[in-house]
């Protein structure tokens, strides 16, 4: 299944480590787990990392960078809370995230700091009085989690981003931790490589066991192969006179959230045959699962809207390639290997 929903009323901290190990991630007061993700206007995988911390070793650079930024600036661990302070820099650098961005950090973590379900913490930096830095993070009980971190991008050249990673890492190792969770990495893109710098990771494949990056690299992940099914059938229907569009369809991921909206499209990619009326559309698509694809009829949801709360991302917002607007299926007309 593309994604997987859970949100726990009660959650030990050994079944969060249990749901951590088995690919889950947090996002606000949800677990989840996805294996496909749109962005940069184009379709990837979701590759999970995880940094085991038994025979774990800073590099030289990392500890340069941790006595360096520890003689400048002054840091404070504790609870996570959010404040107006926060909310301050979070909005400030909130431009740097792609894909639906949430508007505040409050609308993020709403109940997410409900200790009862999680024990989360955050790691502050200061210059002076001012924050200039901030990281959330999960403890369970044999890992830690990392959520989100914040940072001023006047600061951009003391590298905060990593240094509240190694912050994070630090404490993890402290406590006696297993592992570090900095969440995912993107096959064809190196937006997220910057994790990979901690050390030697490992990778979740698709049958959901872990294995070390310097055994194998991932090998053929669906997001290679949803690229690859929808050149295939561009081509074809090139071939047969059609002059289809490319489109990347964010919302795929509504239709896992809840069964009412089962009608809704499900792929994350598509591409435009025709126009008909009344804004419906024939398209191609394809399910990188069963490798089979699909010729349909789709119409606007019109029901069914971006929530207020969130907003578009740079990258959705100039991005030619995006449908934005929530699709549903009216008719499968063919489907095909």
């Amino acid at each position: 299944m593309l994604v997987q929903t859970y949100l726990p009323e009660k959650l030990k901290p050994s079944d969060y480590n249990l749901f951590l190990s088995k690919g889950w991630f947090r996002g606000s007061s949800l677990l989840y787990r996805m294996e496909l993700v749109c962005m940069e206007q184009t379709v990837h995988s979701v590759i999970n990392v995880r940094l085991p911390l038994r025979e774990f070793n800073f590099r030289d650079s990392h500890l340069k960078l941790l006595r360096k930024n520890g003689r400048r600036f002054r840091v404070v661990k504790g609870p996570a809370v959010v404040t107006p302070e926060l909310e301050a820099l979070y909005a400030k650098q909130k431009s740097r995230f792609n894909g639906f961005i949430h508007a505040s950090l409050e609308d993020i973590f709403c109940r997410a700091f409900d200790h009862r379900i999680f024990s989360t913490l955050q790691f502050i930096v200061y210059d002076g009085p001012q924050a200039i830095a901030a990281s959330f993070f999960d403890i369970t009980s044999h890992s830690v989690a990392s959520l989100l971190a914040i940072c001023d991008p006047d600061y951009a050249s003391s590298s905060l981003g990593i240094y509240t990673m190694l912050l994070e890492v630090n404490l993890a190792a402290e406590m006696n931790m297993d592992y570090y969770y900095p969440g995912y990495v993107l096959d064809g893109s190196p937006r997220f490589n910057y994790k990979m710098s901690l050390g030697h990771y490992e990778w979740m494949d698709e049958r959901k066991a872990w294995r070390r990056y310097a055994d194998a690299a991932p090998p053929d992940p669906m997001g290679t192969r949803v690229r690859s099914m929808m050149a295939a059938l561009e081509t074809s229907l090139r071939e047969r006179g059609f002059d289809p569009q490319r489109r990347i369809y964010p919302h795929f991921v509504i239709p896992f959230l809840d069964a009412p909206f089962d009608d809704l499209l499900k792929f994350p990619a598509f591409l435009v045959i025709r126009e008909l009326e009344h804004g419906h559309m024939l398209i191609g698509a394809c399910d990188a699962e069963t490798s089979t694809h699909y010729i349909l009829e789709v119409a606007p949801a019109h029901h069914l809207n971006v929530p207020a709360n969130l907003e578009l991302s740079h990258d959705y917002r100039s991005g030619v390639l995006y449908h934005l607007g929530v699709l549903r299926v009216v008719l499968v007309i063919d489907e095909f290997r």
